[in-house]
């Protein structure tokens, strides 16, 4: 495997594993869900910048990340299930930044680097709202369809979803594209101009949230401590109560000798009007063995107790009894009555503490026997001694006449605290040292437990008759639903809008001031150009009107050729000129200038026989057109001269033919280079014209001696005329004075031709 490929691979999986974690320090409660996700935008970049390639790695950092919020491993079953999730949810995040990648797709390979503000418009919309809509569409459905989520909280969840992953495109994209995005020349140049400013606004808009933030905790936390007290307080005076009422119905037995059933109930209707939470104020005697037959007979009940059947049976015979005689209210305690309640373990643990502390008892969590609903039932016991005795009572139980008792169920008295103040959104756990009472925290509540800064606990404890009572208080998913605002929400997402509007911003004035600097450079590359072409065409104009000068100036061909070749050489730096001329005979080229190229190559080339493939000067004279050999060691016009051309470095020749309008070849206007070269239109149309120039310098040289010719020459016979006789005559004289010599003169007249 490629090791560049694997690599790469890891640092994206990694990448979105940590900007994932990054994302879930924005979750907002109650959902826990993150106003802002980074890992959406860095699957993008991450697309935009690697290809297809870097799936593997992004689908592993997506797993993981899921995982570690939906992965169950309680059972196999859960595993499954969960797997089956998280595999789901991980192939929705990859497909919406595929999908992401595919859309601007059009956009970057037109504008790669995004210059143009209609393609900074046209990403935002479809890389951002639009795409983002696949993930959060798949994964709100999955998790609904799995049953975690319930169907009222889907248009939320999806909303938050799909704001989340939009603002993480929409802000983390740009940033990674500047420092990985391409072309790198141009991404490069927004580093500070646009990513910079974007991780700062970043960091001020986290700053002000994590303020938010700690603020509204600060202030769940108070209103949870003040729910705590109040609940507490009401308890406290709840239970109070029925401890008083349990006392008041003692001081009656304690001032009375003998208490009828219709006094009693005549003495505790009015307790219970002013308490309907009392389930039930009761009397207790204490019944010896022998009266047993007398109580049972005087109440119309056996004393029982309970069975293991769920039913009461006889109690069986024992010394004491302690049977419930009088209960009020009557209706619904039915069952109470003749009930031995020392039967009950826990009655008996509190009514043996009452008899010793002679004062009020209080049990733990109990099943009563009149309760159908299996409520936790508490009692309070307070003990009444017999009148003989009432000054020793606290440690003398044999002097015991009974107990009085107030009983309740502990969930309709939390309840109607709950009822009372509903703001209060707390669950509740009692307990009596390791013993509990009472609790309403849900199981799933329990089980399901994510540790939070949201999440409060607070303990508090009260004395309840002899026993201490510890109040575990938690809060519920309601009172963060209820007591949360939409602040922080507000200052993130206002923040990250603000961001990202700032983003598009930057984008598009970023790309106006390169696309107006690429503007310069263009022009400026255009004016160089053009000043280079100016050049180039005054050297051009300079070379015409120079070789036009020495025209006129009758100077011979060989300087006209040689200056031509030396302004050529210096318009091409690298070009060595070369003119040859045909002779008169039509079939050979001789050597007209060449002031660059080797006198060896000169001498090896001059008189050359044109043809076919006679080197690039002799074809082009031969077959009357261009040829261009940009390789002479590989060109098969060059077969016989290849070596000759190699041995003094030549490597490229053009030659253009010189001729005239009845396309009669006058030579050839040829460029020899040391490296293999072609030629661009520019230097084709170069040559071209040179070859015009040499062929003005050429033809004033061929009518000038057409000219002497017919100056000198009689135009029928071609002889001299008589003046060039003459002249001649005169200058062999002069050259007989000089060196003494004799000439002979010989007269002829043929048919009046004089010679």
């Amino acid at each position: 495997m490629n090791l560049k490929y694997l690599f790469t691979n890891v640092i994206v999986g990694l990448a979105y594993y940590i900007s994932g974690q990054a994302g879930l320090l924005l979750a907002i409660p109650p959902s826990s869900a993150a106003a802002v996700w980074p890992a959406a935008g860095v699957a993008l970049a991450a697309f935009l910048i690697c290809g297809n390639l870097i799936a593997p790695g992004l689908f592993l950092g997506i797993f993981l990340l899921q995982s570690s919020s939906f992965l169950d491993i309680s059972s196999p079953e859960t595993i499954i299930s969960t797997l089956t999730l998280t595999t789901v949810i991980s192939i929705g995040g990859i497909s919406q930044a595929w999908l992401g990648a595919k859309l601007v797709h059009p956009l970057i390979k037109n504008d790669q680097a995004l210059l143009m503000d209609r393609s900074i418009f046209k990403f935002s919309l479809l890389a951002g709202p639009v795409s983002c809509m696949l993930a959060s569409s798949v994964s709100i459905f999955t998790l609904w369809f799995s049953g975690i989520l319930p169907t009222t909280e889907i248009p939320i969840s999806w909303g938050t979803w799909w704001i989340g992953d939009s603002i993480g495109v929409l802000v983390f994209t740009p940033i990674i594209l500047c420092f990985f995005g391409k072309p790198r020349a141009t991404w490069k140049q927004r580093i500070v101009s646009v990513a910079l400013p974007l991780c700062f606004l970043t960091l001020v808009v986290f700053s002000v949230f994590k303020f938010s933030y700690h603020q509204q905790l600060l202030n769940l936390e108070d209103k949870f401590e003040k729910h705590t007290i109040t609940f507490t307080h009401e308890l406290k005076s709840k239970i109070k109560s029925h401890i008083e009422s349990t006392k008041s119905v003692k001081e009656f037995y304690d001032s009375s000798d003998e208490v009828t059933h219709e006094e009693f109930t005549n003495y505790v209707q009015p307790k219970l009007s002013r308490n309907p939470d009392i389930q039930a104020l009761e009397w207790i005697p204490m019944v010896s063995h022998i009266d047993r037959k007398d109580f049972e007979d005087r109440i119309g009940n056996q004393i029982k107790i309970p069975n293991q059947k769920g039913g009461m049976s006889n109690s069986p015979e024992k010394d004491f009894y302690f049977p419930i005689e009088f209960v009020e209210p009557y209706v619904g305690n039915e069952n109470a009555l003749g009930f031995d309640i020392r039967s009950n373990p826990s009655a008996l643990k509190a009514t043996d503490a009452s008899c010793v502390l002679g004062d009020v008892t209080v049990t733990d969590a109990i099943k009563l026997v009149q309760d159908k609903k299996k409520q936790v039932g508490i009692v309070f016991y307070a003990p009444v001694y017999k009148k003989n005795n009432q000054f020793v009572r606290n440690n003398d139980c044999e002097n015991l006449s009974g107990f009085t008792a107030s009983v309740f169920f502990l969930e309709n008295e939390i309840n109607a605290i709950n009822e009372a103040f509903p703001e209060l959104y707390l669950s509740v756990s009692i307990s009596n040292n390791s013993n509990l009472i009472f609790s309403n925290t849900p199981i799933a509540d329990v089980a399901g437990f994510v540790e939070s800064a949201f999440q409060f606990e607070r303990v508090n404890n009260i004395l309840v008759a002899d026993k201490k009572w510890n109040i575990a208080f938690s809060s519920t998913s309601g009172f963060l639903k209820f007591y949360t605002t939409w602040l922080i929400w507000i200052v993130i997402i206002s923040g990250f809008v603000i961001t990202i509007f700032s983003g598009i911003g930057l984008l598009m004035l970023t790309g106006r001031t390169l696309r107006t600097e690429d503007q310069v450079i263009l022009r400026t590359k255009e004016l160089n150009n053009e000043i280079k072409e100016r050049k180039y065409v005054a050297k051009l104009l300079y070379l015409e009107n120079k070789t036009l000068e020495m025209i006129a100036q009758d100077n011979s061909l060989d300087e006209m050729l040689n200056s031509i070749c030396k302004e050529i050489e210096r318009i091409l730096p690298d070009s060595m000129c070369s003119i040859l001329l045909l002779d008169s005979s039509g079939m050979h080229l001789k050597h007209g200038a060449a002031p660059s190229l080797p006198d060896g190559y000169n001498e090896a080339i001059n008189g050359v026989k044109i043809g076919q493939s006679v080197g690039s000067c002799g074809t082009a004279a031969y077959l009357n057109e261009q040829i261009i050999v940009s390789n002479i060691e590989e060109d098969p016009l060059w077969k016989d001269y290849r070596d000759l051309a190699l041995k003094y470095g030549l490597r490229a020749c053009w030659s253009t033919p010189i001729s005239i309008a009845d396309k009669k070849v006058l030579g050839t206007f040829a460029l020899y280079f040391s490296s293999i070269k072609e030629p661009d239109k520019k230097l084709s149309e170069l040559m071209a014209r040179m070859a015009s120039i040499v062929k003005i310098a050429i033809l004033r040289n061929l009518t000038e001696e057409k000219l002497n010719h017919q100056a000198s020459h009689d135009e029928l016979t071609g002889l001299i005329n008589r003046r060039e006789f003459e002249n001649r005559a005169t200058r062999l004289l002069a050259t007989v004075k000089q060196d003494s010599g004799e000439h002979a003169l010989c007269f002829m007249d043929l048919d009046q031709f004089k010679v």
